[in-house]
């Protein structure tokens, strides 16, 4: 089974709200969010979950996936 993406949830999300339908969303597992999906995660308001591993920063992850893309995980902070 295919996963949707976060821009997708987010989608459906805003167009269930302009339907006037407010569901609880909690997400999970949003480790990178491109910079137009955190917008839209501040906007739309979805609960996140996270654990505090988030604050760690590791260093075997950023060279796999480069310090660009790793410097976009967890970016919490910037929801409030």
């Amino acid at each position: 089974m295919a996963r949707p993406t976060l821009r997708q949830i987010l989608d459906a999300l805003s167009g269930l709200r302009q339907q006037g339908i407010n569901p609880k969303l909690t997400l999970a597992h949003v480790q990178i969010a491109d910079d137009a999906d955190q917008q839209r995660l501040a906007r739309l308001k979805p609960l996140i979950t996270s654990t505090g591993i988030g604050c760690i920063r590791f260093q075997a992850v950023e060279r796999v996936i480069e310090t660009v893309r790793y410097n976009k995980m967890f970016r919490f902070g910037r929801l409030q």
